[in-house]
């Protein structure tokens, strides 16, 4: 059995004018390969180049991250059903 890991989208976005200061998200979608999440990745930037003085002169960059594989997320659940367990 193959396990499927999504790559998951993160779009970063800063004005130069205040160091400091950015925004993370993440976009609404996952993606099935890490070319995928980079193609679409380069897409979201190139648009906000293109369209840089509508974006109040705003920077954008992204960055593509493997999800969690199953065995993490196992872990992860076993240990919060633990957590509660022993706050009973």
């Amino acid at each position: 059995m193959e396990e499927f890991i999504p790559y998951l989208l993160v779009l970063i976005s800063w004005h130069p004018d205040e160091p400091g200061k950015f925004t993370i998200e993440r976009a609404p979608v996952v993606f099935a390969n890490l070319e995928e999440c980079n193609a679409n990745g380069r897409e979201y930037v190139a648009q906000r180049e293109i369209y840089h003085i509508e974006f109040g002169e705003r920077r954008f960059d992204y960055k593509c991250i493997k999800s969690a594989s199953s065995e993490e997320t196992d872990k992860a659940w076993l240990e919060m059903e633990d957590q509660k367990a022993s706050q009973k």
